[in-house]
């Protein structure tokens, strides 16, 4: 807070001289990567938040010495020392000036200014708020007990605003390390964790804290979401959909209102020619091209990937006109019908004005009548099947005749012979079924094949033509949050091991992996605490590949594994041999299968360093005390395979007769094949 004259003429210096700095910033040539963008945003976020905080001292000076009369609100016994300080400064009183009235001296009055008067005798603040003119309030609330984060936390989920929810995308980044499992922040920090909180609860869903305090159930009033015009019911599970839609409609909005909104106005697209102009403008026709397609039609796509059964926003404003799009899977079709669904609500006069429209499940709310829905999933369609659609459609619907549990084996058979993609044919089915009453959505989801990641396509697009430059700090670090793909909390992690600790059968131990896959996206990876997973794959696998009847993890740390065949069961333990400086993930940020980085030269050079790597990482198990009865099971993940797999079997059989003197069998998963020692 700015309290003399001094110090505002120095924050009007720094807001100066920031100012300047930002705008170098800005205009500082960055490379194509998004590490590179992602690190010049972190440099700016700190510089725009303190350019924020000066603007609001400042602002707050002005107004307190310029305005006459200015309103000091007062609603907490907490309010009271700053309210005084502002009192004083709309007195137009310096320091000097109020400790002469008092009898006392500047240094005084300086010292419980910073204080915020905590100390203050009971006499001396009523001649203060005396002198000053202050109203205080008849109904000013005395400050109870702290309220912890676990009880905020536990109140939100009376609505349906999960944990994970609230610290993953409401919570900052740089304060997220501070919350335990148990939800206790330590020292000092629980109080600024605690009152940010607050704070965005109070920007994006207008709760005041006696209410978030308060024993009542929290409410969210219809008019928090700009341009709805259906009833939601007060229902528990329509209020988290309420929630939820103010919170992604706030999203759009700070995009809307952002300067790299191209605020033009956009025109009506036909369906015809849509996917010729992707192809000819960028080569291709995948969810990144077409969201760059969509943003050159002065259309702002943002990605989202959240747990929830929302698939998709529309908002439009005065400033511009953003669709959010919920990527939960790496079904690219999925993601390219309901940007083209929302493309076609965008550009085609669908919500005039202040308007908005979501999609939670399979239903829309908000300014869209029922034809518009129709038309906007059968101008999806259309782009999809090139306008083939009825044709296609009809043609898998006639060969089953009202079978639909037929329809899963026609639709791929189909696709293969019309040379169509089988997501696009199961996603034209499953709108066309919908039409007719009939929800075939889960069974197309079961058809569409996983592809390249959709969310990151989206999200390299949005970094590409997106500044950042967003007013309200609170809406940047909602908005970096929301781009973050989803990462496993202690407690999920634990959740997830104790589902592999149970005996199942190895198509299920890969399936379970494969959902677990699904949920994180490509952190998968890359994150840590997630070495179990790695094991559980490897563990299924070898299950499968032995035809094994159940696998589980080991729950307690003397072995990782149990492989179980009929009465019979192998106890395992597990590793996993890399190629030598390869780290976790790598073969996942960049695809390897034409192997141009592969060469000879590498490859001749990897063959000499294998033998000690290999002997390497397996003397890290021989050091280690294990049961008697337990096998050991290595994961041969090497490259080398591709061009010396002759030689590397060689090696494997001088170094493995090492390990058989410690464990009572060593089997290799390498490649399709088990080398079985």
């Amino acid at each position: 807070m700015i309290t003399t004259a001094r110090e505002y003429q120095v924050a009007q210096k720094h807001l100066e001289r920031f100012t300047a700095t930002l705008s170098e910033l800005c205009a500082r040539p960055i490379g194509d990567s998004n590490e590179e963008l992602r690190s010049m945003l972190a440099g700016r976020e700190g510089l725009e938040s303190l350019l924020i905080d000066i603007k609001l001292e400042i602002e707050e000076y002005e107004y307190l010495t310029q305005t006459p009369n200015p309103i000091i609100k007062i609603s907490s016994f907490r309010d009271i020392g700053k309210s005084l300080v502002k009192g004083r400064l709309a007195k137009k009183y310096s320091r000097e000036e109020l400790a002469e009235i008092l009898g006392m001296t500047e240094k005084q009055v300086r010292q419980q200014e910073e204080d915020h008067y905590f100390a203050i005798e009971h006499k001396r603040l009523h001649e203060l708020i005396e002198i000053l003119d202050l109203n205080i309030p008849k109904n000013v609330t005395i400050p109870c007990e702290e309220q912890s984060l676990s009880r905020i936390i536990e109140k939100l989920k009376q609505v349906g605003l999960t944990e994970k929810f609230v610290k993953q995308r409401l919570i900052p980044a740089k304060d997220r390390p501070l919350i335990n499992d148990e939800l206790n922040v330590p020292g000092n920090s629980q109080l600024t964790v605690v009152g940010k909180l607050i704070e965005t609860l109070g920007h994006v869903f207008d709760w005041k804290p006696h209410q978030i305090f308060s024993d009542e159930r929290l409410r969210v009033s219809r008019s928090n979401i700009p341009g709805f015009t259906d009833i939601i019911e007060d229902e528990a599970d329509r209020i988290t959909e309420q929630l939820y839609a103010t919170y992604i409609l706030n999203l759009a909005k700070a995009v809307a209102d952002s300067p790299s909104q191209s605020n033009h106005d956009t025109k009506t697209v036909p369906a015809d020619s849509v996917k010729k102009s992707v192809i000819d403008t960028y080569g291709d026709f995948t969810v990144g091209s077409v969201t760059k397609y969509v943003w050159d039609c002065g259309i702002s796509v943002l990605p989202i990937q959240d747990d929830v059964p929302f698939q998709a926003a529309y908002l439009s404003n005065d400033n511009g006109k953003v669709i959010v799009l919920n990527i939960r899977s790496r079904q690219s079709g999925k993601s390219l019908f309901a940007l083209l669904k929302f493309f076609y609500i965008a550009t085609n006069n669908v919500g005039q004005g202040n308007s908005s429209v979501i999609e939670f499940g399979n239903r829309l709310i908000g300014g869209i009548e029922a034809q518009h829905e129709l038309d906007a999933a059968q101008f999806a369609t259309k782009i999809l099947l090139d306008g083939r659609e009825e044709e296609l459609i009809e043609h898998c619907l006639s060969i089953v005749d009202g079978d639909m549990s037929a329809l899963r084996g026609v639709v791929p058979a189909v696709a293969g012979k019309e040379n169509i993609p089988v997501d696009y044919l199961a996603i034209g089915c499953a709108s066309e079924l919908s039409k007719r009453g009939v929800d075939w959505w889960n069974e197309a989801s079961s058809v569409i094949g996983t592809t390249e990641n959709p969310f990151n396509e989206c999200v390299t697009v949005f970094f590409e033509r997106f500044s950042f430059l967003v007013d309200n700090i609170i809406d940047n670090y909602l908005l970096q949050s929301a781009l973050e793909e989803p990462r496993l909390t202690k407690k999920d992690k634990k959740h997830w091991r104790e589902f592999f600790q149970k005996f199942i059968t190895p198509t299920d131990c890969l399936s379970l992996v494969s959902d677990l896959k699904q949920k994180i996206g490509d952190n998968f990876h890359i994150q840590s605490g997630l070495e179990f997973a790695r094991e559980a794959w490897i563990l299924g696998t070898y299950g499968s590949k032995t035809q094994a009847d159940e696998v589980r993890l080991y729950p307690e740390s003397y072995f990782d594994g149990e492989v179980r065949n009929g009465d019979h069961c192998l106890r395992v333990e597990i590793t996993e041999i890399q190629d030598e400086n390869r780290r976790r993930g790598d073969e996942y940020r960049q695809r390897v299968q034409d192997l141009e980085h592969i060469t000879e030269d590498w490859a001749e050079d990897a063959l000499k360093s294998f033998p000690d790597h290999f002997r390497k990482c397996l003397n890290k198990k021989l050091n280690k005390d294990y049961p008697k009865d337990v096998g050991l099971l290595i994961y041969l993940n090497t490259l080398l395979t591709l061009f010396y797999k002759s030689e590397i079997r060689q090696i494997l059989d001088e170094e493995v007769k090492r390990a058989l003197s410690k464990f009572t069998f060593v089997d290799i998963l390498l490649g399709d094949d088990i080398i079985r020692y």
